[in-house]
């Protein structure tokens, strides 16, 4: 029996295959950890930043450093106001482990939690005349903790929520706040 494999060897070998790939599943759930963790804390720094702001009073060179460092782009298309003249869009997100989520749902139990936020700063003039702040993340439909009847059969949930302060129309001094919850069914990855 020379030509045999030893039990002892080939154990040896699975013991090492098997801590292998734990030590590189546990090196990824680190990284992706992290990844999560630096989205969490930009988009807090966002959030902080924001509650800086006031409508009617806050001018435009005083968000540009809030504007420089989260990049955020000159847009048109979403304005908060109704007569606004310029609008400033803000994206905080992580686009790879977004993707990772959205095209393979089952690596959602495994720690992948695609998400993000968003700001639009909306601007008349020189002035701040209202902004939102929304958040939003991507679930499986077995982490969905709320029974929705029409929910029932998805593979992917998009949850978000949506905050807006603006001046209302016709006043000056008060600010108007509305919070909008949301969520929708994606297409499953089998449907694209």
């Amino acid at each position: 029996m020379t030509g045999a494999p030893n039990l002892r060897v080939i154990a040896d070998r699975l013991f090492k295959t098997v801590a292998a790939m734990l030590v590189i599943f546990l090196l990824m759930q680190l990284i992706l950890f992290e990844a999560n963790m630096r989205t969490r804390r930009r988009a807090e720094s966002l959030l902080l930043s924001m509650k800086k702001l006031k409508v009617g009073t806050t001018a435009l060179a005083d968000v540009q450093p809030l504007v420089s460092s989260f990049n955020a782009e000159k847009t048109s298309w979403r304005s908060n106001c109704p007569s606004g003249d310029s609008d400033y869009a803000i994206s905080v997100t992580n686009a790879f482990i977004d993707r990772l989520g959205d095209y393979h749902p089952v690596l959602l139990r495994a720690g992948i939690r695609p998400g993000g936020v968003g700001a639009v700063l909306s601007f008349k003039g020189d002035r701040l005349c209202g902004f939102s702040y929304s958040v939003g993340t991507l679930l499986s439909g077995s982490q969905y903790p709320l029974q929705i009847p029409s929910l029932n059969d998805a593979h992917l949930i998009a949850v978000g929520g949506t905050s807006t302060v603006q001046i209302p129309n016709n006043a000056r001094k008060h600010e108007l706040c509305t919070i909008t919850p949301s969520y929708a069914d994606s297409p499953s990855t089998a449907d694209r």
